[in-house]
């Protein structure tokens, strides 16, 4: 829905010919095309510029949500983009708005000029209902329209007359007239204009401008009261004949109306009163009221008593105000000093209160010192709290020697000595000058206070000191022995095993021979690099805090600096697999900083199971004899009872092999999901490699932490029909050991929550003999919707799951921006056709029972042998959007690092506007099978180029997004090898040869992203991407395989 500025309602959007080509300009030579936008972007927007329906140009938006008078102006001169403008034809120009549409739309203009003329074309003009658009440079909110999505229409009236710039186009944009009727010649078609006969009626008021006789201003009635040719409306004097107009004081009162002019005077504010005798000139006040009589008019005077200010705007003048700067209409004054209550924040004269004890410093015995009471004992004037001598009247304050008593009281200064310590004892008998010691003892009597005495045990009225320790010669053994103490807690230096720090009971709890009250870990040495509580040299992770030295592995390195795992993904789900097989795999320089990758959706880059506590893990165990082996690295800080056998990984796959003691081995085989490109399929195999059989248990816990809403999430789980599945829980936080449990909500749920919480999963597989072996499978996965994520599930034939899904709009009901995936299906004893996996007594299994396709319901190959080679015809499809299959494309440009130009219809390589533009495409693979020999990939694209430069093709390396890839957040994510070559040309239809680059891809030996085209820096190339109108224009991929 729109909204209108103050300019008002106009009727129909047309596009209106500022002035055309003449005839014979068709061969003139353009040489430039301006677009002017009057616009203020209260969103995130750019606009798309169009001529004759090609794309010239994605720019930002140049001005912010503000009034402004400042149009954005981009002007076109590359004689590519000029060469598309015909001036023998009628040219169609549009403006889009990308991104969220929240723009105010003030008036959009087209400008072309060349070398025999020039051309105009008014897209648009306040309002989708403008009359008679102008496109005249003018502030914007004196007309504007918000949300408008596009501008500019070949054929609005639909008249059959093409309407834009150039020769032949309609006159009456906005209004149907096949005939173009002109009577008057002067462009305008007839049916726009109310005045044919003249050249317009400025004021539409229906009277043309010649005999209107206020051309200016509508009047239809034509009122003339005066009659003297001038309409009422227009006059400056309406009851006296005056056609000149004459107003020499240029009050907007004829002279022949103003009585002050005729006496020599003059009324600027045309009140009737002239302004020698105007209590308020300037202010139009016929009655000249008064009512504080103080000369100035009530209509300027805004306060009552002498002068017209009021700076608080309490009613009181500041000439009367006791408080002019605060408003108080009272004017109370409390302790009447002439300042009112409001501003006066002190008993007494003044305004000021330094100690803020109440009472104003000018009426305060003590300004500086805090007291209410006032008391002053000696009755000197002084508060006590400041008198230097409170017992005998001072009102000087004499303190001779300057040492805060007053010479009143003070009986040193009496004496002729001073006492600079304060503490009743002459400096000419204090034993301890400096130093307050009222008490004077000196226990071993030589003379020196013990309170200054570094030897106060044994005389020494030297106060000797040989190592300056503190500690007199008299009572420093070590300096007696030849040793010292320097830290003077009676242990000598050459023995004291923590040296500058006082420790007398020299305790060592780690007998390592560092005392300690300097030793800061556990173990051998005092350092502790990473501040776990353990020595360097007993710290299995000296750089990294491990308190708990937990070594999953065994290697002697500790797990927190030991990330044993791989991180993998499929282009849409990322997964860190620890060697144990679990999640949350240490991330050095994750984007993130969260520092560990557990499951990540790429399309958005946000995680689920990592942040907070990094609770994901599974558990097996033995109901009959307790054994049981587990890894969770929050809930179980770590791997238990758990070895590692074996662990592989690629790109796109990992294995993890563990032994559980001597009682299982258990092996979970991490790959993209042959059926859906939103799940990684788990096979999970647990071996009974003990003499006796076990009664299984096996657990999967997850705490789901979704972003954008961390710790706060809605969960689902759905038992479905999984027989062996016993037991749910919402409390992600429980051990991964199957014979322990705690619940938080029971199982099944669905949107629970908000809350930070997850989901457990306790399977009862029974008894396994020995040699045996249990295959079933879970899930990991996540995907862009809740529709996406329950047609993941159907594809797997998922037989029970949950969904972690944030708390946004949208998140619980939608599944949006991501929803979280975890799921189980059980697998039948013998090989099962449809599962992906070639198995004993199969030919193929293309991960589906679907025949037709090159591997039969009965997983045995099927073909065709059309040229009896005696191999089978490959099978050939070609991906293009609308028509078969996923693609993503996009432009990234240097010149608006932070824009997308993922939704326009031309993709674009080379340099535009002094920066580098380059092209990103992704062609989804999911129909071809994991492992499938490629027997040709071809890449085709329409282009046009200003340049026959070599255009390359890159392998892209990293996960990006159709809707949100930008030049910054894309960097150089791509390989500098080039994949393949193909030549620009001013139009034509491309191909390469992608086949090595596509196996790659459907081999798993690198994840699909996609692939780049870039350029020299010589030539701009625009390419029709997968938004083009052109559904059989866009690009393709056509991929033959068997």
């Amino acid at each position: 829905m729109s909204r209108r500025g103050k300019m008002g309602l106009f009727h129909t959007l047309g596009l209106l010919l500022g002035s055309a080509l003449l005839p014979g300009a068709a061969h003139a030579a353009t040489t430039a095309i301006t677009y002017t936008i009057s616009h203020a972007d209260c969103g995130a927007n750019s606009f798309a510029l169009y001529l004759n329906g090609a794309l010239l140009d994605t720019l930002d938006t140049s001005v912010a949500c503000e009034c402004n008078s400042t149009p954005q102006v981009v002007t076109f001169t590359d004689p590519a983009v000029l060469e598309l403008y015909d001036p023998a034809s009628c040219n169609d120009f549009q403006v889009e708005t990308v991104g969220d549409h929240n723009v105010a739309w003030g008036y959009v203009r087209v400008d072309v000029a060349s070398d025999e003329g020039a051309a105009s074309a008014c897209l648009f003009d306040g309002s989708p209902d403008n009359f008679s658009p102008s496109c005249a440079d003018r502030p914007l909110c004196d007309g504007f329209t918000f949300e408008v999505g596009a501008v500019g229409d070949a054929d609005p009236d639909g008249d059959g007359v093409a309407t834009g710039a150039g020769a032949a186009c309609d006159n009456c944009g906005r209004t149907a007239n096949p005939d173009q009727a002109d009577g008057d010649g002067d462009g305008v078609g007839d049916v726009c204009q109310a005045c044919v006969s003249a050249p317009n009626d400025g004021d539409s008021d229906g009277l043309c401008d010649a005999v209107d006789n206020c051309d200016h201003a509508t009047n239809p009635d034509q009122s003339d009261a005066d009659g003297d040719g001038l309409g009422d409306v227009c006059d400056n004097c309406v009851d006296a004949p005056n056609p000149g107009q004459e107003d020499s004081d240029w009050n907007g009162r004829g002279d022949a109306c103003d009585t002050c002019y005729a006496s020599g005077s003059t009324d600027w504010d045309a009140d009737g009163t002239c302004d020698q005798v105007d209590n308020c000139v300037g202010y139009t006040n016929p009655d000249q009221a008064d009512g504080d009589g103080d000369g100035a008019g009530d209509a300027c005077d805004f306060c009552a008593g002498p002068g017209a200010f009021d700076s608080d705007g309490d009613g009181i003048c500041d000439g009367i105000d006791n408080c002019y700067y605060d408003y108080n209409p009272d004017q109370a004054d409390s302790d009447a000093d002439g300042l009112g209550d409001t501003c006066d924040f002190c008993a007494g004269p003044g305004t000021y209160d330094s100690d803020g004890d109440g009472l104003c410093d000018e009426a305060d015995n003590c300004y500086y010192g805090y007291n209410p009471d006032q008391s002053d004992v000696d009755a000197d004037g002084l508060g006590d709290l400041c008198d230097n001598c409170a017992s005998a009247p001072n009102p000087g304050q004499e303190d001779s020697d300057w040492n805060g008593i007053g010479d009143a009281c003070d009986t040193c200064y009496a004496s002729g000595s001073p006492d600079w310590d304060f503490d009743g004892s002459c400096d000419s008998v204090d034993n301890c000058l400096g130093y307050t010691n009222p008490d004077q003892a000196d226990g071993d009597g030589d003379g020196v206070g013990d309170l200054c005495d570094n030897c106060a045990n044994a005389p020494n009225p030297d106060q000797a000191d040989s190592d300056w320790n503190g500690r007199g010669d008299a009572c420093d053994t070590c300096y007696a022995s030849g040793s010292t103490d320097w830290d003077t807690d009676g242990i000598c230096d050459s023995v004291d095993n923590c040296v500058g720090y006082t420790n007398p009971e020299q305790t060592d709890s780690d007998g390592d021979g560092v005392g300690d009250v300097c030793d800061f870990c556990a173990g051998s040495g005092p350092a502790d690099s990473d501040g776990d509580g353990l020595c360097d040299g007993n710290d299995n992770c000296p750089s990294s805090y491990n308190p708990d030295q937990a070594d999953g592995d065994g290697d002697g390195v500790g797990d927190s600096c030991d990330p044993c795992g791989a991180i993998i993904d499929n282009g849409n789900v990322q997964l860190g697999i620890n060697c144990e097989g679990h999640l949350n795999l240490p991330f050095a320089g994750d984007p993130l900083g969260i520092g560990y990758l557990g499951l990540r959706y790429l399309p958005t880059e946000n995680p689920s199971v990592e942040p907070g506590a990094l609770a994901e893990g599974w558990g097996v165990a033995d109901a009959t004899s307790g054994v049981a082996g587990y890894a969770n690295r929050s809930a179980d800080f770590g791997a238990v009872n758990m070895n590692v056998v074996g662990f592989s990984s690629t790109g796109s796959t990992a294995v993890s092999t563990v032994q559980v003691g001597s009682t299982f081995v258990v092996t979970h085989d991490y790959h993209p999901s042959a059926l859906t490109p939103w799940l990684y399929e788990v096979v999970v195999t647990i071996e009974n490699i003990s003499p006796d059989p076990v009664d299984v248990r096996y657990r999967r816990v997850m705490d789901w932490d979704i972003y954008p809403t961390v710790f706060s999430e809605y969960v689902t789980i759905d038992m479905g029909t999984a027989a062996e599945l016993f037991r749910t829980d919402t409390n992600g936080f429980n051990s991964a050991n199957p014979l322990t449990f705690s619940s938080y909500q029971p199982g099944p749920v669905t949107d629970a929550g908000p809350s930070d919480h997850g989901a457990l999963f306790d399977f009862d597989f029974g008894e396994l003999a020995p040699g045996e072996s249990k295959v079933f499978k879970t899930f990991y996965g996540a995907a862009g919707t809740e529709d996406d994520a329950e047609g993941a599930l159907s594809a797997v034939g998922a037989e029970a799951y949950s969904f972690g899904q944030p708390s946004n709009v949208g998140g619980p009901d939608l599944g949006e921006p991501n929803t979280f995936i975890f799921a189980y299906a059980s697998v039948p004893a013998g090989p099962v056709c449809g599962d992906g996996v070639v198995d004993a007594g199969e030919e193929c299994d293309d991960g589906n029972t679907t025949s037709g396709d090159g591997c039969d319901a009965a997983c045995v190959v099927e073909c065709t042998d059309a040229d009896g080679d005696g191999y089978c015809d490959p099978t050939c499809v070609t991906i293009q959007r609308d028509v078969y299959g996923q693609v993503a494309d996009a432009t990234i440009w240097a010149r608006y690092p932070r824009s997308n130009e993922g939704g326009g219809a031309y993709l674009h390589t080379g340099l535009s506007d002094g920066e580098e533009k380059k092209a990103l495409y992704r062609f989804e693979l999911d129909v071809i099978p994991y492992g499938a020999t490629i027997e040709s990939a071809t890449f085709s694209t329409r282009l046009y180029s200003s340049g026959t430069n070599e255009i390359r093709v890159h392998r892209i390396n990293a996960a990006w997004s159709e809707s949100t890839v930008t030049w910054n957040n894309f960097a150089s994510s791509y390989d500098p090898a080039v994949e393949a070559t193909l030549v620009g040309a001013s139009s034509a239809v491309r191909s390469v040869d992608l086949t090595a680059l596509v196996q790659v891809w459907v081999d798993g030996v690198q994840p699909n992203y996609g692939f780049l085209l870039e350029e020299d820096l010589t030539a701009l190339t625009s390419y029709r991407a997968s938004e083009h109108s052109t559904v059989s224009h866009r690009p393709s991929l056509e991929v033959c395989f068997y």
